[in-house]
């Protein structure tokens, strides 16, 4: 394909599909997980496939060209396999200089229900600013604004008093610069670490999380990948005025075989201290939390401001039509049957998911099963502000620590273009759940019944349609619907309707 012909086709995907496919990072809350899931599930993509999301979709994905024919999934891959031949032709125009391409999206939400997080139609503006320079290297921006804070997924702007144009918030999700090539990647700047089998909710750390500044640098080396991050989190007063300053930082390898199977393994770990600088020692993207702890080599050595979680995720695709997922993460696990004795107890994570496909004519349809688990203490710590939260919000999975979740469903893709999802299950919270109080303390860490004390629990049905009416237009509708609930605050129930415009710009391609 010559230059004229590249721009054609990215000219004409444009009409087609939905700009915030187009990145190499694009921000995973416009479709990226409702549109690359399904196609993983069913055994596509799996040549791209990791554990570090969102993807970067290289020139190993097939271009339009080679869709599968009059397959209901042509719309979702269009969406994928465009951002692939629009980087190529990014990278090619900005061989001796610059190009990129500015998105402004127009949305709207609305929401109700008995467990609505607002009442009033939210306006959801967006920009995006995707640019390459010499090939190699990239910046992205990412700007969200709304009068409703709730409205948005892992939004932490502060509401305003006044308002312009309607809108009293506003907040940079992400604003990265990095450089790219064959075997190494390094960014800098605004944004998340999102590690797992699943595009955004797992075990540690999520995508549900709030954005945090961060660097991060990847290898890779034929089959393998390595990355690791580090950042600093919010500072935080505590009751005696003084000022905790907090980190990040987690490393993971991954093996991903191209074909069918990817997993990793590695350490996330949060420290703090009052007025705590930064510290080199976690600064080094090849040494060990544990190492630096247990020889104090950190630079509060003689204080417990530390804690780190070890995990082990997979993705199997174990047929051509079914795909097993999951992880195990261990923030304490007690080898010592002394401490056993003496009332101790894990704290672990397991996350496992099942999806198999047994038709893909006319209609694709998927059968789905999910279990998730979080202990008690989970993501907690002695020191509070070592709990893996950010601004409040939880650093690893939506459901919180003290909860768990079962639930199995369906999904079905059409030609339309339309996608529809159902599951039905139930859901558990105990009263220490992070969900409630972020930043509390462990007092007692010894076993205690799981979920723990007054527990909410909720027997559901939930539902979700994905589609696009017309060229530039996504709708979406989803609900969850309470079937039977006990204790405090169990109500899940609650419907959304979204919508939004795309407007994009070309810059400085030829």
């Amino acid at each position: 394909m010559n230059r004229a012909q590249s721009k054609f086709a990215i000219l004409l995907i444009l009409m087609l599909v939905p700009i915030s496919a187009f990145s190499q990072s694009f921000p995973q809350d416009l479709d990226y997980s409702l549109r690359t899931t399904p196609l993983l599930d069913t055994g596509r993509m799996w040549e791209v496939n990791s554990l570090f999301h969102p993807f970067y979709l290289d020139s190993r994905l097939q271009d339009v060209a080679g869709l599968t024919p009059r397959s209901p999934y042509n719309w979702l891959e269009e969406y994928v396999y465009g951002y692939a031949e629009y980087d190529r032709l990014l990278r090619e125009s900005s061989e001796n200089g610059f190009a990129g391409m500015w998105t402004i999206v127009g949305g709207a939400a609305g929401e109700m229900g008995s467990a609505a997080r607002y009442d009033h139609i939210a306006a959801q503006p967006q920009i995006f600013l995707d640019a390459r320079f010499h090939r190699h290297w990239f910046l992205k921006f990412q700007l969200r604004m709304t009068n409703e804070v709730e409205s948005l997924e892992h939004y932490t702007g502060r509401a305003r008093d006044i308002a312009r144009a309607g809108l009293n918030t506003a907040e940079v999700d992400q604003a990265t610069f990095g450089y790219n090539n064959d075997w190494v990647q390094f960014e800098f700047g605004r944004g998340r670490e999102i590690w797992g089998p699943f595009t955004s909710t797992n075990l540690m750390p999520s995508g549900s999380a709030p954005s945090y500044e961060r660097g991060a640098i990847q290898f890779r080396y034929k089959r393998f990948r390595y990355r690791f991050f580090f950042s600093q989190l919010e500072a935080v007063q505590d009751e005696n005025l003084d000022t905790w300053q907090r980190y990040f930082s987690g490393r993971c390898l991954e093996y991903a075989n191209g074909k069918n199977l990817v997993f990793g393994f590695g350490e996330i770990s949060t420290f703090s201290g009052i007025d705590r600088p930064l510290d080199i020692s976690y600064m080094n993207p090849f040494t060990l939390h544990l190492e630096v702890d247990q020889n104090r080599r950190s630079n509060a050595p003689n204080e417990d401001f530390n804690n780190a979680i070890w995990f082990f995720h997979y993705d199997w695709l174990a047929l051509e039509n079914l795909r097993i997922s999951g992880s195990l993460i261990m923030d304490e696990f007690q080898l010592d049957e002394e401490a056993r004795n003496r009332g101790k107890t894990d704290s672990m994570g397991y996350l496992s998911r099942l999806a198999w496909t047994p038709y893909q004519g006319k209609v694709g349809l998927t059968l789905i099963g999910e279990y998730v688990r979080v202990n008690t203490y989970t993501y907690q710590h002695d020191y509070g502000f070592n709990n893996f939260v950010h601004r409040g919000e939880l650093l690893g999975h939506p459901i919180g620590n003290d909860a768990d979740r079962i639930r199995v469903g369906l999904r079905t893709v059409l030609e339309m273009p339309v996608m529809i999802e159902l599951y039905g299950g139930r859901q558990r919270h105990g009263e220490n759940s992070l969900l409630n109080s972020p930043y509390q303390k462990i007092d007692d860490f010894v076993a205690v019944e799981f979920p723990s004390g007054d527990v909410a629990e909720t027997y559901f049905v939930s539902f979700a349609l994905d589609t696009r009416p017309l060229k530039h237009l996504n709708i979406g509708i989803e609900g969850v619907v309470d079937l039977k609930t006990s204790g405090v605050n169990a109500g899940m129930e609650r419907y959304q309707l979204t919508a939004r415009y795309v407007f994009p710009f070309l810059l400085g391609v030829d």
